[in-house]
């Protein structure tokens, strides 16, 4: 069993390749998807907010919907910034891995503050981050920013 911290920039749009890649690693039986639960890019209706549509949810419902485990979800509690840094911290402890959703050339989010705890927490590993551009494909490490290349691998 891992558990996978599933996490995304607001930027990130690609609905189709985050549940193309869900599908290709999570072992549906065992596996737990984690997810900070995110407000952001709400969908309205009638004025009322009817959905988020954003990496964690589709993350969420994904596994809700395909996962015999249900999600670990750390929603904000405070809806500001150290709030929103707490939930990060939460998912960082929380997964045995994550795997990032940020388009390229995006270098400041709090998808990169989740990553920044996650690799000051566990050492970091090649076999424990993948970072996914907005077409689905790895970044490479030299893409990576500077303050992470840094970190031991």
């Amino acid at each position: 069993m891992k558990r996978i911290g599933v996490v995304g920039s607001k930027d990130y749009k690609n609905k189709f390749y985050v549940l193309k890649i869900l599908e290709e690693i999570v072992d549906t039986k065992y596996d737990i998807i984690v997810s900070g639960h995110s407000p952001r890019n709400p969908i309205y209706s009638n004025g009322k907010i009817i959905y988020y549509d954003n990496v964690d949810i589709w993350a969420e419902d994904w596994a809700n919907e395909k996962c015999d485990n249900e999600p670990i979800i750390h929603e904000a509690i405070i809806k500001n910034r150290n709030g929103f840094f707490k939930r990060n911290g939460l998912i960082s402890n929380d997964s045995d891995e994550i795997r990032a959703f940020i388009p390229r050339g995006l270098y400041y989010s709090g998808t990169w503050n989740t990553i920044n705890q996650f690799t000051k927490e566990k050492e970091l590993n090649i076999l424990t981050l993948f970072i996914y551009d907005e077409f689905g494909n790895l970044w490479k490490f030299n893409e990576y920013p500077q303050w992470l290349k840094k970190r031991k691998i």
